[in-house]
């Protein structure tokens, strides 16, 4: 190629040179725009499925909680005294089945437990019980494991009796119970 046709068509050159650069480089900023809108709406549907995961454990847990406290209410009375075993005994183990919990008990302010299989224990020493013996609603922050429930989850709440704390009512449900929300 001569001089003078190179002359000619250097503008051609060029302009394809331009042209192929900037092919390129469209593509490359298309291909990191892309990956990043695809980053961003991963992160948003990420943070709107735990947000929603979360709002439906809270859902669970509040009913949960309800159920346990409506059976609380069921000891608000004068007729019913908490320190006598044999009468708690016998009205704990009416309660076969609430909701979805396994294991209901009821405990004196001494920590002296009987749950609905008729087991005795002594429960005085569990951060469970002092919250609810202060009056609060306590649920457990991790899984707990027992031999014929395998794991599960507990709440603990006040029994009242006019107003002040009697005694302390606790419900074990197992983790399936949450499981199932999650495989939902």
């Amino acid at each position: 190629m001569s001089l003078k046709q190179l002359r000619v068509q250097f503008p051609t050159i060029i302009a394809v040179f331009f042209t192929v650069a900037m092919l390129i480089g469209t593509f490359i900023w298309f291909n990191q725009n892309t990956d990043e809108m695809i980053t961003t709406s991963t992160k948003y549907f990420l943070e709107m499925n735990a947000r929603s995961q979360a709002a439906a454990f809270n859902t669970k847990l509040n009913s949960q909680a309800e159920l346990l406290i409506s059976a609380a209410k069921y000891w608000d009375t004068d007729k019913i005294d908490i320190n006598d075993s044999s009468l708690v005994s016998s009205m704990v183990a009416e309660i076969r089945e609430l909701g979805t919990f396994s294991r209901i008990g009821v405990a004196d302010l001494n920590g002296n437990m009987i749950d609905n299989s008729g087991r005795i224990s002594d429960v005085s020493e569990t951060s469970w019980f002092k919250e609810s013996k202060a009056g609060h609603l306590e649920i457990s922050n991790k899984v707990q494991f027992d031999r014929e429930l395998r794991d599960f989850l507990y709440m603990s709440i006040p029994i009242l009796q006019k107003g002040e704390v009697k005694g302390v009512m606790y419900g074990a449900f197992p983790l399936s119970v949450m499981s199932s929300l999650i495989e939902a």
